[in-house]
């Protein structure tokens, strides 16, 4: 390290003709050595975020249009929107897997070839020939039909693109092979609801917002057993994400809790509780209240396994267009 660092010391020559400039690159700056980031070395760092909004819609433009892909034809602000988080490399991968699709079934390719690409490449849903007993079906449907639907009616900052109770394939995290003890991670989850934000945003969250996180973690269970469908060992890791969101409520990010004494960790755990029972009250009630929806998309998911948020909204706006019909025939008697 110490003879490369030399090496680097005085490479940018003054003399025009001999100047040699190192680039380097890493998707870990936070793991390089602070020696190697001082002056005269890599001294300079350009980091490249991932393509906003604006610049997805503009490239899907471009290769569309090289590949003789008629824009009209398709909703490249959806694809835009849906590809949120993704590289152009990516988002490439996503074009080229649709196509390939079309090829493959002698068709011409249509929207729902890239849908279906964006599931594999960016959502990492994958097909399965194992058939899961019907109770388990319905109870991740149920489930998953809870967390969406208060999802679209709490926080209406976010769009529902898809629901689906497919099997997802999940992040691997890196671990060392000298580790003695390796948990086994898990490879693949069941069902989840996949949104939005419409806009280019940093996502803050004020009280009311972080509220609605809770509420949403906590609906699928909720949800469930209205339905008479709850599967105790199912996604239990969200009721635990919820008490850490209910914890860092009270505490407001003032102190963090390892500063605090074992009494007080107690009493901000309790309060934690009361906090996420409370929101468990206040979600079964609205559940309760859109009891029919609910219904409609959960049978929905147990038959065909998936839902989008506009086959969602359509249910929503068919049941208040009922009830406001309905209201008008009594008030009319």
């Amino acid at each position: 390290m110490s003879k490369f660092l030399t090496s680097l010391s005085g490479c940018l020559d003054n003399d025009p003709d001999n100047q040699v400039i190192i680039v380097a690159a890493t998707n870990r700056p936070q793991h390089i050595d602070f020696a190697l980031r001082q002056p005269g070395r890599f001294g300079k760092m350009i980091r490249f975020e991932f393509p906003p909004l604006a610049s997805r819609r503009e490239y899907l433009s471009r290769e569309f249009d090289k590949r003789c892909l008629n824009e009209e034809m398709f909703d490249l602000d959806q694809l835009a929107y849906e590809t949120e988080g993704c590289s152009f490399d990516a988002i490439k991968s996503i074009i080229v897997s649709g196509m390939q699709q079309a090829k493959l079934r002698h068709s011409i390719v249509c929207q729902d070839d890239f849908s279906a690409a964006i599931d594999q490449e960016v959502r990492n849903i994958f097909p399965t020939c194992r058939s899961l007993p019907q109770a388990e079906r319905k109870s991740i449907a149920m489930y998953q039909a809870s967390r969406a639907l208060a999802m679209d009616l709490l926080q209406p900052n976010r769009v529902i693109v898809k629901v689906t109770t497919s099997p997802i394939t999940m992040d691997v995290k890196e671990e060392s092979i000298y580790t003695k003890e390796n948990r086994p991670q898990k490879e693949i989850k069941y069902g989840d609801v996949f949104s939005f934000l419409p806009e280019d945003a940093l996502n803050l969250v004020d009280k009311k917002a972080k509220t609605a996180q809770i509420k949403v973690l906590i609906a699928g269970h909720v949800g469930a057993e209205l339905m008479n469908a709850r599967a105790h060992n199912y996604r239990m890791e969200d009721n635990q994400q919820a008490i850490k969101l209910a914890q860092e409520l009270i505490l407001g990010g003032i102190v963090k809790k390892v500063d605090l004494s074992r009494a007080k960790q107690d009493e901000i755990l309790d309060k934690a509780y009361d906090l996420v029972e409370q929101c468990r009250q206040e979600v079964s009630s609205l559940l309760e209240t859109h009891a029919t929806e609910l219904t409609s998309i959960g049978d929905i998911l147990t038959q065909t396994g998936s839902i989008t948020g506009r086959q969602i909204t359509q249910i929503l706006e068919a049941n208040q267009n009922k009830e406001e019909d309905e209201s008008s025939s009594n008030s009319q008697k």
